[in-house]
């Protein structure tokens, strides 16, 4: 039987006309919804285009705009605005006391000074700080006590946007993985284990019960970061953009267009990752489109189909 993604809660009267412009999880499994009107999506994935190049993101948004951040605890729902928001391409994550931290994927960098990307929101959704995590970001996981996980693709690694250029500074993420405290203070960097290679691109990213776990390209290699200790395994899978892990198992899910709600469930066996199966993610009411926002955190995979959140905590049942 193919274990299917269980309802949580019906969302659109929550969201109504807004559109989702950030979708994560935190610390305690709880779903993270930053949604914003359609004219305030516009500027949060706002692009330029440089003449006889290519397009590239805006690394800040052209004007501020207001965003309607939305928590699930279980069943519960709460909601509040967050003001003057200026990141691009967001990624939310709580932190203690009720703060909120936007972090915008990119951070320019010039002869002037660079942008800072993470901005912190009070519980009255009014800005309160604001900091640099680097360019290129990939995911950010913030811990219970307010670590703040951060992996970084290609661009992160290798740089641009001003980062990297000869005579200039490396770029913030070159390591691949960083840990900073919640004030962006860098805690520790990641470093391989001796015979497994650095991090080129992390795809995906799981910070749970003082572990975290890195997913990264080229080998596409799972990390384990235990005590700031790394363990590494080759992996059967190629292009995941999630992953989730309870006891024995992890499962990695998505893939490149053609897998993208497929999942592969796998167990720790020694030194080695074993497939165990493979399954297309579906809901009750059958397969979710390939674009269906999935976010995973823990032992949760989380995805949002017809304007219903979704849960799915045990694929190897």
């Amino acid at each position: 039987m193919q274990p299917t993604l269980t309802p949580v809660v019906d969302l659109r009267g929550t969201i109504e006309d807004r559109e989702l412009i950030a979708f994560a999880v935190g610390p305690h499994e709880e779903a993270i919804l930053l949604v914003a009107s359609r004219s305030a999506a516009a500027v949060a994935f706002g692009r330029h285009d440089q003449p006889e190049w290519a397009s590239f993101p805006d690394s800040r948004a052209a004007r501020s705009y207001e965003a309607l951040l939305v928590v699930i605890q279980g069943h519960d729902v709460s909601v509040r605005a967050l003001r003057d928001v200026t990141a691009t391409f967001p990624i939310v994550q709580p932190l203690p006391g009720g703060e909120t931290v936007v972090v915008g994927s990119r951070a320019a960098r010039d002869e002037e000074g660079h942008e800072r990307n993470a901005s912190v929101y009070d519980e009255d959704g009014l800005l309160v700080r604001e900091f640099l995590l680097g360019d290129g970001i990939q995911d950010v996981q913030a811990t219970e006590d307010g670590k703040i996980w951060v992996s970084y693709f290609d661009e992160g690694v290798y740089g641009n946007f001003g980062w990297g250029n000869p005579g200039g500074p490396s770029p913030i993420g070159a390591s691949g993985l960083i840990r900073f405290d919640r004030a962006g203070a860098i805690e520790w960097e990641f470093d391989p284990p001796a015979n497994v290679e650095p991090i080129s691109d992390c795809y995906a990213l799981n910070v749970c019960d003082g572990t975290a776990w890195a997913y990264y390209y080229a080998s596409f290699t799972l990390a384990r970061v235990h005590e700031e200790t790394v363990t590494a395994w080759d992996t059967p899978v190629a292009g995941a953009r999630a992953i989730a892990v309870r006891d024995d198992t992890v499962w990695l899910v998505g893939g490149y267009p053609a897998d993208e709600t497929r999942c592969v469930v796998c167990r720790f066996a020694d030194d080695q990752i074993v497939e165990q199966r493979r399954f297309r993610l579906a809901t009750h009411s059958g397969d979710v489109a390939r674009d269906v926002p999935i976010a995973a955190r823990g032992g949760s995979v989380y995805a949002i189909s017809e304007g219903v959140l979704h849960r799915l905590t045990d694929p190897s049942a």
